[in-house]
């Protein structure tokens, strides 16, 4: 046999070219072609692309979960958690001047503790209004292996946190370390929220995470509909340098960001019908 170049093909190269073929096809039906490295997501699992509503938007949903929005468009969202934390200062104010100035449409899930301890600066983010804040809980504690009623109280003292402070938050909750217990789904939506964890984690509380790595892991990583997950309250050591780096790159690479809940809203996640809806002010569910 002839290869295209002319020379003799050997048994060898012939199955060291099946062997490449079928590595590459494994891993792509593996994976999906939705998660970059599923090393970093939580218990390292893959998504698969959910059709909604019969047509291939190629969501990432698994279990409930929303992941990422939809591969066929051009939107990315950058998400920060601000949960509890005793390092000072809590709050990255750098990080929220930037995305003001160059109108960033950024989704902050805030914990319900962090909220109350640092009031001045909640209130800074509620101010612009292309900013959405979530729910991340309110003690931020680990939810693995953990009952349907911790779910359930992470979920509604968050919320009452910040309706106390005058802020309606958007349905959407992201666990604390992004823990998945089996009861998350069906807990979140009873209480009114949809589960939302992302499918890109750059990893910023690793002080050994410099902005250059998390740079290199970004380009690697972000795809459309992607969901991006930084941190704003202190934790995130080279985070505002990476997100200066980053916000414009994407843009020259026609990218446009986008909230959390806009995503959500391109795919057309259902409700459940138990699912209370009055704090759903963007109509999420349709």
């Amino acid at each position: 046999m002839k290869s295209l170049i002319g020379g003799d093909l050997t048994r060898h190269s012939i199955l060291h070219i099946a062997y490449i073929i079928t590595i590459f096809t494994v891993c792509t039906t593996a994976r999906g072609d939705v998660f970059p490295s599923c090393a970093d997501l939580p218990q390292g699992k893959c998504s698969k692309e959910d059709s909604i509503a019969g047509q291939e938007i190629r969501c990432g949903i698994q279990n409930g979960i929303f992941l990422h929005g939809s591969r066929r468009g051009n939107q990315i969202a950058l998400t920060f958690d601000l949960c509890p934390t005793n390092l000072l200062p809590a709050f990255a104010p750098e990080i929220v001047d930037y995305l003001e100035r160059e109108r960033v449409p950024t989704t902050f899930f805030v914990s319900g503790q962090w909220a109350e301890s640092n009031s001045a600066e909640f209130r800074r983010i509620k101010q612009v209004p292309f900013f959405e804040i979530a729910l991340h809980g309110h003690r931020h504690p680990r939810l693995v292996n953990t009952s349907a009623e911790t779910i359930r109280a992470e979920i509604e003292d968050g919320k009452a946190a910040l309706l106390g402070i005058g802020v309606t938050p958007t349905p959407l909750f992201r666990p604390p370390y992004w823990d998945q217990p089996p009861a998350l789904s069906v807990t979140a939506r009873q209480c009114g929220v949809l589960p939302v964890v992302g499918d890109v984690g750059l990893g910023d509380p690793d002080p050994h995470r410099t902005s250059d790595i998390m740079e290199r892991d970004a380009i690697r990583w972000v795809q459309a509909g992607s969901v991006i997950v930084l941190h704003a309250n202190g934790r995130g050591y080279a985070t505002a340098e990476t997100v200066r780096n980053l916000v414009p790159l994407f843009r020259q690479r026609g990218y446009i960001f986008a909230r959390v809940s806009d995503l959500v809203a391109e795919c057309r996640v259902p409700t459940m019908e138990t699912q209370d809806i009055d704090m759903n002010p963007h109509m999420l569910y349709q």
